[in-house]
């Protein structure tokens, strides 16, 4: 072994009792692998979304891009010490060191760690004796674990010293979303609210173990797991409630500042060789580029999503009709026991997923992240060390009869019906269910994974693994790494494969980085959310991800719904099990895929980042850029009727695909009628100087084009699922006198009145095209 990888191993070992060992998410391409650049001044690490520049003279952060916006103000981690009450008098801080150790421990394209060593220094450059020691650990998508350790370089005493601290400039720090104060609360859920301009002390509690400050497009988080190494004190004698107040977030005129204390305005004595230290992590957002490609998934959820008695699953007609009606993403079908996964069915199992892969489909079975049912030899051995405490238990109801007072005062115990929560802090839980998704994903060809992930069961007491302490502890690292192990294995064995989950309104790097699909809405109704924590709680665009919805509980009505998803998800994606019937229409995602809109960029009206200007205001426009073509989803914020106004270049011509029909647009302006909540697709493109076919629905793509001038002859063919209903749309100013298949067979076709539009429909032959004849 050489000298310098026994440096990098002993230096890695340094911080092994600090950073838990998880696993590393791996680059698919290029753009996602990690670029380190290093200057006289300082060591950049830069990723597909994100910088960080660290400082040579102090080893901290010293600056923060995302998007290629810089978003920081400051240094982080903002590390500071102080001796008196007053945290404000006199001053030692990690900003100050001039002279710091940095070093590159680790250089790889999915990891880069570096560590840094200085001392706290006051105003004049005097230094207090106490040294940090910090490690950062970098991963692909802008997830730096924090490990900071002080030691004591002769006897001292202080009362005030931080763990972590930064802030985020003004212009990005518009909203603050958070887990509310752990160190009372027996739940993880989610809040978020607008950055007022008059306040002054936004946030603050004994523990906060995630925060995110930002805009609607980039952000910064935090996220602190354990605080057990803290130390604060409460004054009973004075009338002062703030003094156990060691997660603080202000709004300042530099920006949003967040402090957390390691020690808090108490007295601590500390020896030559004292060391005291914390963990935390650092995260942007988005941590990875908004992929369309995910957008356009239509899924199916038929389940089951726990073991059933008996499961009968369908058949080839089903599956087909499905496909016909544009559903490609098929979720459930394996019936199995939660945490165990071996399915009950396998020669169903093996047929659906056969018959997925014929007619196009991908098909991903349902795992949880937490459940283990109780019929398991698993739960029976290690279900009371490995669970989350408080227990949560999961019982049908209704099953078991607890309905009846007497019924339930008598029950005992159904296994088969019945899972208890897993901690992912528990090592031994982890390593069983990385076993299980191994074998499921070896032993069966599916494309992915459904993981539902009871986001609001993310803090465990159970000291019998390893959680609990002075409160409890945030099990969102233990996530993390199940999570990069199932995304690592699937898109090692399909690079396309698909990982869903229900993540509902979490929305931390160190999950949504991972999940290429996020399901949000379970036991939310939107209709109680302000309109800020509803689009932005809700739309995952600003995570590099696709939202699909989950209505159980909105009292929206269909139209509301859709016009909402159209706003924040460019696509109406929502949670369903559809009916196994023929197409009776086309939709939104016809719309998209004909167009192979997964090639464009995409824009978010919301964002503030379109490629149209549109007005009046309350009109908002999501654009898809493909080429010099352009499609705009136009939709109505207001709760009136009104006309958007869209600027037209000239020779552009405006079709609307839905009800397909040219629009106006003679004057440089498209007027568009919208009521209220409303929206409209519209194909903005160059009228073309010959004929050509502008819209196939029910298509997945054009195939083939070919105009011949000559023969005054225009062929096509495009791709589709055997048998599914298209309904075609020809631009063309040349009176059309007939079109035939590919057998040479005449169909019937029609016009409109302004005579440049043909329209016929057909049952798609794979392989086949038409021909028109002018």
């Amino acid at each position: 072994m050489t000298g310098r990888r026994v440096l990098v191993l002993l230096l890695l070992c340094s911080f092994a009792v600090l950073l838990p060992a998880i696993e590393t998410k791996r680059p698919l391409n290029g753009d996602q692998e990690l670029k380190l650049r290093e200057t006289d001044a300082a060591i950049t690490v830069s990723g597909e979304t994100f910088s960080y520049a660290f400082s040579k003279g102090n080893g901290l952060i010293g600056s923060v891009v995302v998007l290629g916006r810089e978003i920081s103000v400051g240094p982080i981690p903002d590390l500071v010490l102080a001796e008196h009450f007053n945290q404000d008098f006199s001053t030692y801080a990690a900003r100050r060191e001039t002279s710091a150790r940095v070093r590159t421990v680790t250089a790889a394209p999915e990891r880069v760690v570096i560590e840094a060593e200085g001392a706290y220094a006051g105003e004049a450059g005097n230094k207090f004796p106490l040294t940090y020691r910090i490690s950062y650990d970098i991963s692909i998508d802008g997830v730096v674990l924090v490990a900071v350790t002080n030691t004591a370089t002769a006897d001292c005493s202080f009362r005030w010293l931080t763990l972590s601290g930064g802030a985020v400039r003004p212009e990005y720090a518009k909203f603050l979303n958070w887990m509310p104060d752990q160190s009372t609360a027996q739940t993880t859920r989610y809040l978020f609210q607008p950055v007022a301009d008059k306040e002054d002390k936004l946030l603050a509690g004994v523990w906060l173990p995630w925060i995110w400050i930002g805009d609607q497009n980039r952000g910064l988080e935090v996220t602190t797991w354990n605080v057990g190494s803290q130390t604060y004190n409460q004054l009973d004698s004075t009338s002062r409630r703030d003094q156990n107040e060691m997660f603080i977030v202000r709004r300042e005129p530099a920006g949003v500042r967040w402090e957390n204390f390691l020690v808090r305005r108490t007295l601590v004595y500390a020896r030559k060789g004292w060391q005291r230290g914390g963990e935390f992590v650092l995260a942007v957002t988005p941590s990875k580029r908004f992929e369309p490609y995910h957008a356009l998934f239509k899924g199916a959820h038929l389940g089951p999503h726990q073991h059933v008695a008996s499961l009968t699953l369908p058949d080839e007609e089903r599956i087909r009709t499905l496909a016909r009606n544009g559903y490609d993403l098929m979720v459930g079908m394996a019936n199995w026991r939660s945490g165990e996964y071996v399915p009950l069915n396998d020669a169903d199992l093996r047929r659906t997923i056969d018959l997925c892969h014929k007619y196009g489909m991908k098909i991903i079975p349902y795992v949880t992240l937490v459940d283990l049912s109780h019929a398991t030899e698993t739960h029976r051995l290690h279900g009371e060390e490995w669970a989350i405490e408080p227990t949560t238990e999961y019982a049908k109801a209704g099953a078991a009869g607890f309905r009846d007072p007497a019924i339930e005062a008598a029950y005992r115990n159904d296994p088969e019906m019945e899972t208890t929560l897993m901690c992912p802090g528990a090592p031994g839980w982890r390593e069983h269910w990385k076993k299980t998704i191994d074998r499921a994903l070896s032993d069966y060809d599916f494309d992915g994974l459904y993981i539902d992930f009871w986001y609001g069961r993310m803090a465990c007491e159970n000291v019998r693994h390893g959680c609990g302490g002075r409160f409890r502890k945030h099990t969102v690292l233990g996530s993390r790494d199940m999570l990069t192990y199932a995304y690592n294995r699937v898109k090692a064995k399909k690079p396309d494969g698909i990982i869903k989950a229900n993540t509902n309104t979490l929305a931390t790097a160190l999950v949504t980085s991972l999940v290429d699909i996020r399901l949000v809405g379970e036991s939310i109704d939107i209709t109680k959310l302000d309109p800020h924590s509803r689009q932005w709680l809700y739309s995952s665009y600003r995570l590099g991800e696709p939202t699909e919805f989950l209505w159980a509980r909105s009292q929206w009505n269909r139209e509301q719904r859709l016009a909402f998803a159209a706003l924040i998800n460019f696509l109406p994606k929502y949670y369903e099990r559809p009916p196994f019937e023929p197409r009776v229409g086309f939709d939104d995602f016809d719309v998209y895929r004909f167009l192979e809109a997964a090639k464009g960029d995409w824009r978010l009206g919301i964002s503030g980042d379109g490629h149209l200007a549109v007005k009046p205001a309350e009109v908002a426009a999501n654009t898809v850029k493909l080429g010099e073509n352009v499609l705009a989803t136009l939709i109505n914020t207001g709760e009136s009727a009104i006309t958007g106004e869209v600027e037209v270049r000239p020779k552009w011509m405006a079709y609307e695909p839905l009800s397909e029909r040219l629009l106006e647009t003679g004057s440089g302006i498209l007027k568009v009628e919208l009521g209220p909540g409303a929206y409209r697709h519209v194909l903005m493109t160059e009228s073309p100087g010959k004929p050509r076919l502008l819209f196939a629905l029910g298509a997945r793509a054009r195939a083939s084009e070919n105009w011949d001038a000559g023969r005054r002859r225009l062929r096509f063919s495009v791709d589709g699922v055997e048998g599914a209903r298209i309904r075609f749309a020809v631009y063309c100013e040349l009176p059309v006198k007939s079109v035939r298949n590919a057998r040479g067979e005449s169909v019937a076709f029609e016009g409109n009145s302004a005579g440049r539009l043909v329209r016929f429909e057909a049952s798609h032959e794979p392989g086949a095209g038409f021909e028109l004849q002018f």
